[in-house]
């Protein structure tokens, strides 16, 4: 996949030059444009890519299961250790 970028400057378009990476910089949104997996993609200032509304939305689900995952371990340890401490005769309330 190739792409250009062209900027109006005045009432002519110029070219936007390629970076290293072959990226351009958008002035207009403050945002790299470059292929990434054969797509055309958004990269940030410091070069990171800018997920796309269905990826931030994957990744919001997996930070979501793994913190329901962590409570319902720590909930499980809890259950376990308030066990031990009835079976040494402490009630944990």
């Amino acid at each position: 996949l190739e792409f250009a970028g062209f900027r109006l400057t005045g009432k002519q378009f110029a070219a936007i030059p390629a970076d290293a990476r072959d990226w351009r910089w958008s002035e207009v949104l403050g945002l790299y444009l470059g292929v990434a997996n054969g797509q055309l993609r958004y990269f940030d200032e410091a070069g990171q890519l800018v997920p796309t509304p269905a990826e931030a939305a994957k990744w919001e689900h997996q930070q979501r299961e793994q913190e329901r995952q962590r409570a319902e371990q720590e909930r499980q340890r809890a259950e376990r250790l308030a066990q031990r401490l009835r079976e040494l005769g402490v009630e944990p309330d």
